[in-house]
Order: structure tokens, then C-alpha cells, then sequence
């Protein structure tokens, strides 16, 4: 028996905020740590996390960590801005003009996010990217920056390598050239039969 269940409760906070409505205050406007924590993952430290169970090498550690390192400076601006979008407090934020203004930022930081994961996934075996849970491996999932009320940047996931489950990547999907336009000239009529003659 004895004491050992007590280590259950570190994972609470999280779920108390979605709890509330997600990225909206309890009393009203939108919670701008929510919104970053949401929509701007930082899987790559996730990822590190799980050394571990993925068996990663020294090597691969420091890989991941200049990763890391390298995205969170990237997207420190972004974020800010982000940040600094999100009045503070008060009902009546108008939530529909925040995301358009602050669009374009997390299109942009969201595209960060997916060139680290497929540097990440460079630097692991392809049996390694398989154990990486697949809410790393594709931290928006269908939605998020890409679709919805979050397309203020132009909309559409940002482009590159998407992995399968078979942990190799494929090619984003190209959109296909318009088809050649039906030509509108009609073909010339036949020509009317000659007349028949009528001299003897």
C-alpha cells in the first residue's frame, strides 16, 4: 500500500483553462497566454523531453537543443507582438479583429514551428520520428494557424515536407494547373450544296 499514487496532479492547470472556454477569460477577453500556448507550440522542447524513450544520442540532444534554441528566438518577436495585439482585460475585446490583426504574426511563427519539427525530423532515425507522438510530430493538427477564424495571414498551413506515418516525408501537395480553356470559335459552317442548275 503506502504512499506511492500521490504524483498525479502536475497536469491540472492546463486542463482547469480549457476547461473555461479555451482562449477566452472567465470574465470576459481573450487570454493572450492561452492564445500563445495554443497556437504557438514549441514542440521541439517537447520533443527533447522524450530522450529517453527515444533513445536519442548525445549528438542528437545537442542537435535538437540548437533547434530549440533557435526557434524560440526566432518566434520571441512574434510572440511578443502577438502579446502586445491582445488588450489586457475588458469584455468587449472584439475577438474576430484581434486574430485578423495578429494573423499574419502566427502564420509566420507557425511556419517557424513546422520548418523546426522537419529539422528535427533530419536529425532523428526514421524509427525514432515514429515514436515522436504524432501531436508533435504535427503540432497544429487539422486546425490552428491555417484554418478558420485564425486565417488572417493570407490562410493556408505553411508549405514544406509533411511526414507520413511511415516517418517519410512527403512533398506538400501542388495545386494542379488549370485546365486549358475550351476553345469558343465553332468550326467553320459547311459550305450550302451548289444550287442545282436549271438550264436544259
Amino acid at each position: 500500500g503506502g504512499f506511492g499514487g500521490g504524483g498525479g496532479g502536475g497536469g491540472g492547470r492546463g486542463g482547469d483553462r480549457g476547461a473555461q472556454g479555451g482562449i477566452f477569460r472567465q470574465g470576459g477577453g481573450i487570454d493572450a497566454d492561452a492564445v500563445l500556448e495554443r497556437l504557438l507550440p514549441e514542440p521541439v522542447s517537447a520533443v527533447l523531453l522524450l530522450r529517453d524513450t527515444l533513445r536519442l544520442t548525445p549528438g542528437q540532444v545537442t542537435r535538437l537543443q540548437a533547434i530549440s534554441d533557435s526557434l524560440k528566438a526566432r518566434n520571441a518577436p512574434l510572440r511578443e507582438q502577438i502579446r502586445a495585439a491582445i488588450p489586457q482585460g475588458g469584455a468587449n475585446a472584439d475577438a474576430a479583429a484581434i486574430f485578423q490583426r495578429i494573423g499574419p504574426q502566427i502564420q509566420a511563427a507557425a511556419g517557424n514551428v513546422q520548418q523546426a519539427m522537419q529539422q528535427v525530423q533530419q536529425a532523428l532515425t526514421p524509427e525514432q520520428w515514429r515514436r515522436v507522438p504524432a501531436a508533435l510530430r504535427n503540432p497544429f493538427g487539422a486546425f490552428g494557424p491555417g484554418g478558420g477564424q485564425f486565417r488572417g495571414g493570407g490562410g493556408g498551413r505553411p508549405g514544406g515536407q509533411r511526414p507520413r506515418a511511415g516517418g517519410q516525408p512527403t512533398a506538400a501537395p501542388q495545386p494542379s494547373p488549370p485546365a486549358a480553356p475550351a476553345p469558343t470559335s465553332q468550326p467553320p459552317a459547311p459550305a450550302p450544296p451548289p444550287a442545282p442548275s436549271t438550264t436544259p
